[in-house]
Protein backbone atom coordinates (compact mmCIF):
# COMPACT_ATOMS: atom_id res chain seq x y z
CA UNK A 1 0.00 0.00 0.00
CA UNK A 2 1.33 3.48 -0.87
CA UNK A 3 2.31 5.72 2.05
CA UNK A 4 -0.34 8.36 1.36
CA UNK A 5 -3.06 5.68 1.33
CA UNK A 6 -1.92 4.50 4.76
CA UNK A 7 -2.30 8.02 6.14
CA UNK A 8 -5.60 8.61 4.33
CA UNK A 9 -7.11 5.43 5.71
CA UNK A 10 -6.59 6.58 9.30
CA UNK A 11 -7.29 10.31 8.97
CA UNK A 12 -9.76 10.74 6.12
CA UNK A 13 -8.96 11.91 2.61
CA UNK A 14 -9.20 15.67 2.97
CA UNK A 15 -5.49 16.34 2.47
CA UNK A 16 -4.19 19.48 0.72
CA UNK A 17 -2.89 18.75 -2.75
CA UNK A 18 0.72 19.57 -1.85
CA UNK A 19 0.55 17.11 1.07
CA UNK A 20 -0.66 14.32 -1.19
CA UNK A 21 2.11 15.10 -3.66
CA UNK A 22 4.74 15.00 -0.93
CA UNK A 23 3.44 11.70 0.42
CA UNK A 24 3.34 10.21 -3.07
CA UNK A 25 7.03 11.10 -3.56
CA UNK A 26 7.91 9.59 -0.19
CA UNK A 27 5.88 6.52 -1.09
CA UNK A 28 7.86 5.97 -4.29
CA UNK A 29 11.11 6.20 -2.35
CA UNK A 30 10.28 3.87 0.53
CA UNK A 31 7.64 1.57 -1.03
CA UNK A 32 8.62 0.99 -4.70
CA UNK A 33 6.14 -1.04 -6.76
CA UNK A 34 6.96 -4.72 -6.41
CA UNK A 35 6.29 -5.46 -10.08
CA UNK A 36 9.23 -3.36 -11.23
CA UNK A 37 11.60 -5.33 -9.00
CA UNK A 38 10.67 -8.79 -10.27
CA UNK A 39 9.56 -8.25 -13.85
CA UNK A 40 12.87 -9.40 -15.38
CA UNK A 41 13.53 -12.31 -13.00
CA UNK A 42 14.39 -15.73 -14.43
CA UNK A 43 11.58 -18.26 -13.89
CA UNK A 44 12.22 -21.97 -13.38
CA UNK A 45 9.85 -24.16 -15.42
CA UNK A 46 9.63 -27.81 -16.41
CA UNK A 47 11.43 -28.26 -19.75
CA UNK A 48 10.01 -31.47 -21.23
CA UNK A 49 10.43 -30.70 -24.93
CA UNK A 50 13.73 -28.86 -24.88
CA UNK A 51 16.49 -28.92 -27.43
CA UNK A 52 20.22 -28.37 -27.13
CA UNK A 53 23.02 -26.25 -28.54
CA UNK A 54 26.53 -27.54 -29.18
CA UNK A 55 29.51 -26.14 -30.97
CA UNK A 56 33.13 -25.07 -30.82
CA UNK A 57 35.08 -21.86 -30.26
CA UNK A 58 38.09 -21.94 -32.57
CA UNK A 59 41.03 -19.61 -33.02
CA UNK A 60 41.23 -18.28 -36.56
CA UNK A 61 45.02 -18.47 -36.74
CA UNK A 62 47.74 -19.88 -34.51
CA UNK A 63 49.19 -17.39 -32.06
CA UNK A 64 52.04 -17.37 -29.57
CA UNK A 65 51.57 -15.07 -26.59
CA UNK A 66 54.81 -16.12 -24.90
CA UNK A 67 55.67 -16.34 -21.22
CA UNK A 68 55.53 -14.04 -18.19
CA UNK A 69 58.61 -13.60 -16.01
CA UNK A 70 58.44 -14.57 -12.33
CA UNK A 71 59.99 -11.88 -10.14
CA UNK A 72 59.16 -13.12 -6.63
CA UNK A 73 58.89 -16.39 -4.68
CA UNK A 74 60.62 -18.35 -7.45
CA UNK A 75 61.01 -21.43 -5.24
CA UNK A 76 57.21 -21.70 -5.06
CA UNK A 77 56.24 -20.11 -8.35
CA UNK A 78 58.98 -21.16 -10.75
CA UNK A 79 61.00 -18.97 -13.12
CA UNK A 80 58.46 -18.34 -15.90
CA UNK A 81 54.74 -18.79 -16.50
CA UNK A 82 52.93 -19.31 -19.75
CA UNK A 83 50.08 -16.84 -19.88
CA UNK A 84 46.79 -18.62 -19.05
CA UNK A 85 44.80 -16.09 -21.03
CA UNK A 86 44.87 -18.11 -24.26
CA UNK A 87 44.67 -21.91 -24.07
CA UNK A 88 44.42 -23.58 -27.48
CA UNK A 89 44.36 -27.23 -28.55
CA UNK A 90 46.30 -28.69 -31.48
CA UNK A 91 43.17 -28.18 -33.61
CA UNK A 92 42.93 -24.52 -32.52
CA UNK A 93 40.00 -25.15 -30.18
CA UNK A 94 39.87 -22.40 -27.56
CA UNK A 95 39.41 -23.36 -23.91
CA UNK A 96 38.02 -21.06 -21.20
CA UNK A 97 35.58 -19.14 -23.38
CA UNK A 98 32.17 -18.53 -21.81
CA UNK A 99 29.16 -19.31 -24.00
CA UNK A 100 25.67 -18.39 -22.86
CA UNK A 101 22.12 -17.61 -23.95
CA UNK A 102 21.39 -13.93 -23.59
CA UNK A 103 18.22 -12.69 -21.83
CA UNK A 104 16.48 -16.05 -21.55
CA UNK A 105 13.46 -15.57 -19.27
CA UNK A 106 12.58 -19.12 -18.22
CA UNK A 107 13.92 -22.65 -18.29
CA UNK A 108 15.56 -25.34 -16.18
CA UNK A 109 16.84 -24.90 -12.64
CA UNK A 110 20.48 -24.59 -11.60
CA UNK A 111 22.44 -27.74 -10.86
CA UNK A 112 24.08 -26.15 -7.84
CA UNK A 113 27.44 -27.32 -6.51
CA UNK A 114 28.09 -28.00 -2.81
CA UNK A 115 30.62 -25.15 -2.88
CA UNK A 116 32.26 -22.71 -5.30
CA UNK A 117 36.01 -22.63 -4.73
CA UNK A 118 38.79 -20.45 -6.12
CA UNK A 119 42.26 -21.84 -5.36
CA UNK A 120 45.73 -20.35 -5.49
CA UNK A 121 48.23 -23.07 -6.37
CA UNK A 122 51.78 -22.75 -7.71
CA UNK A 123 51.10 -19.02 -7.96
CA UNK A 124 48.16 -19.38 -10.31
CA UNK A 125 44.41 -18.97 -9.83
CA UNK A 126 42.47 -22.20 -10.36
CA UNK A 127 40.14 -22.32 -12.14
CA UNK A 128 41.28 -19.49 -14.36
CA UNK A 129 37.71 -18.91 -15.61
CA UNK A 130 34.68 -19.88 -13.52
CA UNK A 131 30.92 -19.44 -13.19
CA UNK A 132 29.01 -18.82 -9.96
CA UNK A 133 25.23 -18.38 -9.60
CA UNK A 134 23.95 -15.06 -8.36
CA UNK A 135 23.57 -15.13 -4.57
CA UNK A 136 26.09 -17.91 -3.93
CA UNK A 137 29.26 -17.49 -1.88
CA UNK A 138 32.78 -17.92 -3.20
CA UNK A 139 35.24 -19.85 -1.04
CA UNK A 140 38.93 -19.07 -1.53
CA UNK A 141 41.89 -21.22 -0.47
CA UNK A 142 45.64 -20.62 -0.70
CA UNK A 143 47.60 -23.84 -1.30
CA UNK A 144 50.97 -22.05 -1.49
CA UNK A 145 53.40 -21.38 1.34
CA UNK A 146 53.62 -17.71 0.31
CA UNK A 147 51.44 -14.65 0.84
CA UNK A 148 48.68 -14.21 -1.75
CA UNK A 149 45.74 -11.88 -1.95
CA UNK A 150 42.65 -11.93 -4.14
CA UNK A 151 41.77 -8.46 -5.39
CA UNK A 152 38.42 -8.52 -7.19
CA UNK A 153 37.36 -5.72 -9.53
CA UNK A 154 34.06 -4.93 -11.20
CA UNK A 155 34.91 -5.27 -14.88
CA UNK A 156 32.39 -2.57 -15.85
CA UNK A 157 33.54 0.04 -13.35
CA UNK A 158 37.26 -0.54 -12.99
CA UNK A 159 39.08 0.10 -10.80
CA UNK A 160 36.13 -0.34 -8.40
CA UNK A 161 37.06 -2.97 -5.80
CA UNK A 162 34.46 -5.61 -4.92
CA UNK A 163 36.62 -7.33 -2.31
CA UNK A 164 40.30 -7.64 -1.43
CA UNK A 165 41.31 -10.63 0.71
CA UNK A 166 44.83 -11.35 1.98
CA UNK A 167 45.78 -14.99 2.56
CA UNK A 168 49.11 -15.30 4.37
CA UNK A 169 48.63 -18.86 5.64
CA UNK A 170 48.81 -22.04 3.55
CA UNK A 171 45.47 -23.86 3.23
CA UNK A 172 43.63 -20.97 4.88
CA UNK A 173 40.03 -20.83 3.64
CA UNK A 174 38.11 -17.55 3.46
CA UNK A 175 34.43 -17.31 2.57
CA UNK A 176 33.54 -14.02 0.91
CA UNK A 177 30.25 -12.26 0.95
CA UNK A 178 27.55 -13.35 -1.44
CA UNK A 179 27.89 -12.58 -5.13
CA UNK A 180 25.09 -10.04 -5.37
CA UNK A 181 25.68 -8.45 -8.79
CA UNK A 182 25.67 -10.31 -12.12
CA UNK A 183 28.51 -9.92 -14.58
CA UNK A 184 32.26 -10.42 -14.94
CA UNK A 185 34.58 -10.01 -11.95
CA UNK A 186 38.31 -9.69 -12.69
CA UNK A 187 40.77 -11.08 -10.15
CA UNK A 188 44.44 -10.38 -9.55
CA UNK A 189 47.12 -10.89 -6.90
CA UNK A 190 48.81 -7.72 -5.61
CA UNK A 191 51.32 -9.53 -3.37
CA UNK A 192 54.17 -9.36 -5.86
CA UNK A 193 52.61 -11.88 -8.28
CA UNK A 194 51.49 -9.56 -11.07
CA UNK A 195 51.16 -12.41 -13.58
CA UNK A 196 48.32 -13.96 -11.54
CA UNK A 197 44.91 -13.13 -13.04
CA UNK A 198 41.53 -14.82 -13.42
CA UNK A 199 37.89 -13.99 -14.09
CA UNK A 200 34.59 -15.29 -12.79
CA UNK A 201 31.14 -14.58 -14.14
CA UNK A 202 28.21 -14.21 -11.75
CA UNK A 203 25.24 -15.68 -13.61
CA UNK A 204 21.47 -15.26 -13.32
CA UNK A 205 20.37 -18.44 -15.12
CA UNK A 206 21.87 -21.89 -15.82
CA UNK A 207 22.34 -21.54 -19.59
CA UNK A 208 26.04 -20.71 -19.30
CA UNK A 209 29.00 -22.96 -19.95
CA UNK A 210 32.78 -22.80 -20.33
CA UNK A 211 34.48 -24.37 -23.34
CA UNK A 212 36.51 -27.52 -22.71
CA UNK A 213 40.20 -27.94 -23.52
CA UNK A 214 39.32 -28.74 -27.15
CA UNK A 215 37.07 -25.66 -27.46
CA UNK A 216 33.76 -27.56 -27.43
CA UNK A 217 30.62 -26.62 -25.51
CA UNK A 218 27.05 -27.82 -25.04
CA UNK A 219 23.88 -26.40 -23.48
CA UNK A 220 21.05 -28.85 -22.76
CA UNK A 221 17.33 -28.61 -21.95
CA UNK A 222 16.77 -25.30 -23.71
CA UNK A 223 13.08 -24.38 -24.20
CA UNK A 224 12.09 -24.12 -27.89
CA UNK A 225 12.41 -20.63 -29.32
CA UNK A 226 14.77 -18.12 -30.92
CA UNK A 227 17.75 -16.91 -28.91
CA UNK A 228 20.94 -14.89 -29.07
CA UNK A 229 23.91 -17.06 -28.18
CA UNK A 230 26.89 -15.07 -26.93
CA UNK A 231 30.56 -15.89 -26.57
CA UNK A 232 32.93 -14.11 -24.18
CA UNK A 233 36.70 -14.52 -23.99
CA UNK A 234 39.05 -12.45 -21.87
CA UNK A 235 41.58 -10.11 -23.45
CA UNK A 236 44.84 -11.77 -24.43
CA UNK A 237 47.44 -9.14 -25.39
CA UNK A 238 49.38 -7.13 -22.80
CA UNK A 239 48.85 -3.42 -23.45
CA UNK A 240 50.97 -1.98 -20.65
CA UNK A 241 53.09 -2.87 -17.62
CA UNK A 242 53.68 -1.03 -14.36
CA UNK A 243 57.18 -1.31 -12.89
CA UNK A 244 58.60 -0.89 -9.41
CA UNK A 245 62.32 -1.43 -8.68
CA UNK A 246 62.64 -3.00 -12.11
CA UNK A 247 59.89 -5.59 -11.55
CA UNK A 248 56.44 -5.68 -13.12
CA UNK A 249 53.80 -4.89 -10.48
CA UNK A 250 50.75 -4.91 -12.76
CA UNK A 251 49.82 -5.96 -16.27
CA UNK A 252 47.14 -4.18 -18.26
CA UNK A 253 45.42 -6.45 -20.77
CA UNK A 254 43.32 -5.64 -23.80
CA UNK A 255 39.51 -5.66 -23.60
CA UNK A 256 37.61 -8.91 -23.74
CA UNK A 257 36.36 -10.45 -26.99
CA UNK A 258 32.64 -10.97 -27.58
CA UNK A 259 30.55 -12.39 -30.39
CA UNK A 260 26.93 -13.47 -30.89
CA UNK A 261 24.88 -15.80 -33.09
CA UNK A 262 21.14 -16.25 -33.59
CA UNK A 263 20.01 -19.77 -32.75
CA UNK A 264 16.61 -21.46 -33.16
CA UNK A 265 15.85 -24.28 -30.73
CA UNK A 266 13.40 -27.01 -31.74
CA UNK A 267 12.07 -29.77 -29.49
CA UNK A 268 14.53 -32.66 -29.00
CA UNK A 269 16.86 -31.33 -31.72
CA UNK A 270 20.50 -30.30 -31.30
CA UNK A 271 21.40 -26.99 -32.96
CA UNK A 272 25.04 -26.37 -33.91
CA UNK A 273 26.66 -22.98 -33.36
CA UNK A 274 30.38 -22.39 -33.94
CA UNK A 275 32.34 -19.28 -33.00
CA UNK A 276 35.64 -18.05 -34.42
CA UNK A 277 37.99 -16.07 -32.17
CA UNK A 278 39.91 -13.50 -34.21
CA UNK A 279 42.68 -11.87 -32.19
CA UNK A 280 43.27 -8.15 -32.62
Amino acid sequence: MHLWNIFAKGRGRNFPAFTLSLLTILSSLFFPPSASVCQDAYTVISVENGGSISGTVCLKAAANIGTMTITQDKKQCGKTKRSPRLVVSNDLGVANAIVFIEDIKSGKSFERQPSYVLAQKNCEFLPHISLIPLGERLEIVNHDAVLHNVHAYDSNVEPKTIFNLAQPVKNLRTKTRQMLNPGIINLQCDAGHAWMSASLMVIEHPYYTITATDGTFRLNDVPPGMYQLRMWHEGVAILDRRFEHGNVTKYQFEDAYTDSLSVTIRPHINSVADFELVLR
